[in-house]
């Protein structure tokens, strides 16, 4: 059984939307666990409707404390074999779970793409993630993370819980984290969900660069723990490396964080290395070193 876990907060213009996607999908062995975060709009009379209607969706609720408290509030009540993470504004498309379930065999995960919708769920563009590399999660994700609503967890590969230390990419950094062990997963190049991207985003360079301070943190913290764990191969090295080199392109960042740049450029001559460039594109990578030693910011 797949349990689709489902933080909610103030969500009412888009929650039945939501749920109902849910219930109409072909495949119908599954739980809706959802989590009031504190919501003051109609979202718990939708919530409270829902549950009546059908026996497989459950809600709970809690004061306000985020996305992340929300979803591991919702883990702690799953049954289901699988985890399914889905936001409240978001939809998937009816046979979402039966692809995922169908691809997913004895592996650890399966994911696949989304659509970018306005807040009309008019598609704007597909987004197809690029898996860079088919035999390490770790860096697919570390280089395009996936989005809640396209990826299908095995449970008990789940060991790390959400946390909101890193504003604005918790997502990102739980998926990468509990990428960490994950030996078997499939990539499924198929639209899964319909992802409503209608926020602007203002795109200030105060903007950028705090959302760069996050990843620099992040990546930081991910090179410690691999290092820690003995985890911390030639590849994976190297693809910190090459992320510094977009998060590090401003001049003030790069003063405070040139002891993350220390890298010895022969270690690309690694095969595995050699690889992933290969698979990045060595056009991109040839570019990303060009902006970051000659077009700095």
């Amino acid at each position: 059984m797949i349990s689709i876990v489902i933080p909610v907060y103030n969500s009412s213009k888009y929650l039945q939307e939501c749920i109902d996607s849910c219930l109409n999908q072909t495949y119908q062995n599954f739980e809706i666990i959802l989590v009031d975060d504190g919501s003051t709009d109609s979202s718990a009379v939708i919530l409270d409707y829902n549950a009546k209607r059908d026996n497989r969706i459950k809600y709970y609720q809690q004061k306000n404390a985020g996305s992340c408290s929300a979803r591991n509030k919702a883990i702690e009540h799953t049954t289901g074999e699988y985890v399914f993470y889905l936001d409240s504004d978001d939809t998937i498309y009816p046979n979402t779970l039966e692809i995922l379930i169908s691809a997913i065999g004895n592996a650890d995960v399966a994911w696949g793409n989304a659509s970018i919708c306005n807040e009309n769920l008019e598609i704007i563009e597909t987004q197809k993630k690029k898996n860079i590399d088919h035999k390490d999660l770790l860096v697919s994700w570390m280089h395009i993370s996936p989005l809640c609503g396209t990826v299908l967890f095995r449970k008990s590969v789940l060991t790390y819980l959400w946390e909101s230390k890193f504003e604005s990419i918790d997502e990102y950094f739980y998926f990468v984290r509990n990428a960490f062990n994950i030996k078997s997963f499939i990539y499924v190049d198929k639209l899964l969900l319909k992802y409503r991207n209608y926020f602007s985003v203002d795109r200030k360079t105060s903007t950028i660069n705090n959302l760069n301070s996050s990843l620099i943190n992040v990546f930081a913290e991910y090179k410690g723990l691999l290092t820690t764990s003995n985890q911390l191969t030639p590849k994976r090295k190297f693809y910190i490396y090459y992320a510094y080199l977009l998060f590090l392109r401003d001049m003030k960042l790069r003063a405070s964080n040139h002891v993350l740049l220390k890298y010895n450029l022969l270690n690309i001559f690694n095969i595995d290395v050699i690889e992933l460039i290969l698979n990045i594109g060595v056009k991109d990578v040839v570019l990303r070193f060009i902006r970051f030693y000659f077009l700095p910011k």
